[in-house]
């Protein structure tokens, strides 16, 4: 609805407005729109990740990996959207809009805490890369810890 309706949500067009401007980063180019569909995307792919998580569906490599790319999506949470001012750009509908998709991202990154720290995520480029991340974090390693490849 956000992406078709944009005049309920953005007193701005949000597609032409820069997130660096509004919060003072100019080598951020993003659109505020770009930036807002960025957290809705992060926001679904924690919910999605977190039931595959419980439900235990991956092992072995798979799991690795997967575990691999639930860890490093607390980094993609906190971008710049944070910092501007909510009422310069959201309508008050916007607003709530935009209060939820963040709650949940900061509710569903409290319930995988378990992962914060465990794995080395430091030289991931942009997008995750499982080749990246193998080198630092070996399978090897990972099917020894027992707590979670049980």
């Amino acid at each position: 609805m956000i992406l078709f309706k944009r005049e309920k949500f953005f007193i701005s067009d949000p597609e032409q407005t820069i997130l660096g401007d509004l919060i003072g980063r100019p080598l951020e180019q993003r659109t505020v729109l770009s930036a807002v569909h960025g957290l809705y995307t992060v926001a679904k792919r924690y919910e999605a990740f977190r039931l595959l998580k419980e439900l235990n569906v991956f092992e072995g490599l798979q799991k690795h990996e997967f575990l691999g790319r639930l860890a490093d999506l607390e980094k993609r949470y906190h971008t710049g959207l944070e910092l501007m001012n909510l009422h310069n750009i959201f309508t008050p509908k916007g607003i709530e809009v935009y209060t939820l998709i963040d709650q949940i991202c900061g509710q569903e990154i409290e319930r995988v805490r378990d992962l914060k720290g465990v794995f080395e995520l430091s030289n991931q480029p942009d997008e995750f890369s499982y080749e990246h991340f193998q080198r630092v974090n070996p399978i090897q390693q990972f099917l020894s810890m027992a707590d979670l490849t049980a």
